[in-house]
């Protein structure tokens, strides 16, 4: 299993000449490996692009950081490949994914465990 953080097709070629599976990164490559793709992290500049423009025309804008995601639409997991991930699998990632998008959840909280389960560090916050 094969995952760059790139904007390159590389990855996904590789992955389809060496018969293992990859996923794309910020566009949809399943054109680049077909038989290696398991889905694609795609990232809507749009989003972010309109929400600051907005911030601008209202006179809002703050050269702060920005954290837009799957609630705003700004990130999503698309283009699963049903052939390739098990049906169970592919229901557990859709109810991971609709709790990213509604904000129930948040990946980047809660608790660290490691492989056996023990917790690793303190509940992380936003």
């Amino acid at each position: 299993m094969l995952l760059q953080n790139t904007d390159s097709n590389a990855t996904l070629n590789t992955a389809n000449e060496k018969h293992v599976y990859a996923f794309g990164w910020d566009s949809n490559m399943k054109k680049f490996g077909p038989n290696a793709h398991l889905g694609s992290v795609m990232a809507h500049w749009g989003v972010y692009y309109n929400a600051m423009i907005q911030q601008v025309l209202d006179g809002k804008w703050k050269n702060d950081p920005v954290w837009l995601d799957m609630p705003q639409k700004a990130v999503d997991l698309e283009d699963l490949n049903s052939g390739a991930i098990p049906a169970n699998a592919m229901k557990a990632v859709a109810a991971k994914r609709n709790e990213l998008h509604s904000g129930k959840w948040d990946v980047f909280t809660g608790l660290i465990k490691d492989q056996t389960g023990a917790e690793r560090s303190r509940p992380a916050r936003r």
